[in-house]
């Protein structure tokens, strides 16, 4: 073989090799991300008697321990709270869908919503699929298809991108970037008020 084309193959191998290598980091990163996690707490809530849906509204809100000491439920049979803070009624219904399908019934569904969040008609673009929205890449896809809109160039990369973990969890990735640049940012300031779903700075933004 002449020595620059096998210069060029085994360069070429490399790359794939290190991109195979980093969506499989990006993979095992992305299990403990807050869709995953409340599937995994799901798979475990079979005789949950109540669920609780919707965006930070009720994931911050809603209170297990107090709702399940009103009703008088305990474990295994009390609430679980579905939550995620940045999410849309699709996420929220795949969430519903996810549940009924492992065999969980429950006798009372709490949801909650933001503003005009069910009126509104949904257009998203793949940049916009990320965090808790990147659940739409890997919880039934197809079905979620059909309740937002995308573009006929952004469908196209939904197709590819749903295929690489790299692509689906990127948000991951941005996550330690993020953290890391806020702690290289607060050397010597005082420090920012945070909750559980992160610096309230971010929230007066909204």
């Amino acid at each position: 073989m002449h020595p620059p084309k096998r210069i060029f193959i085994l360069a070429l191998a490399g790359i794939l090799l290190l991109l195979i290598a980093l969506d499989r980091a990006v993979a095992r990163s992305a299990q403990n991300t807050v869709p995953r996690t409340l599937m995994a707490r799901t798979r475990v809530s079979a005789d949950a008697r109540a669920l609780a849906l919707g965006n930070s509204v009720i994931g911050v809100g809603f209170n297990e321990s107090s709702f399940d000491a009103a009703m008088g439920l305990g474990k295994p049979d009390g609430a679980i709270n579905l939550g995620m803070g940045g999410s849309s009624a699709v996420e929220q219904l795949l969430m519903l869908r996810y549940a009924l399908q492992l065999g969980v019934r429950p006798r009372l569904v709490v949801f909650g919503f933001f503003d005009f969040q069910l009126t509104h008609p949904l257009e998203y673009a793949t940049r916009d699929l990320i965090g808790n929205r990147a659940m739409l890449y890997y919880l039934e896809p197809e079905y979620a298809r059909t309740l937002y809109h995308l573009s006929l160039h952004d469908r196209a990369e939904f197709e590819i991108m749903r295929r690489f973990e790299m692509f689906v969890d990127r948000g991951t990735v941005w996550e330690r970037v993020e953290l890391f640049r806020r702690a290289l940012a607060q050397q010597g300031m005082p420090p920012e008020k945070a909750n559980s779903m992160g610096r309230a700075v971010d929230f007066a933004m909204l």
